[in-house]
């Protein structure tokens, strides 16, 4: 993964890399600990990095 600026970022896109999404497939926008992610579709879906338990969840 190059580019990142985060830890949040990093965090992300490896949550969404063990999910299973193909991160060509979807733009993705950062804003903090959160990010946008969308779809082919025009579908998107939040995403939000806890940092005090370094996780990642669906909002």
């Amino acid at each position: 993964m190059k580019g990142i600026k985060t830890i949040a970022e990093y965090a992300i896109l490896k949550w969404m890399e063990q999910e299973g999404f193909v991160r060509e497939c979807f733009s993705i926008e950062f804003n903090g600990n959160e990010a946008v992610i969308t779809d082919s579709e025009n579908c998107t879906m939040k995403l939000i990095y806890h940092p005090e338990t370094r996780t990642v969840f669906p909002a």
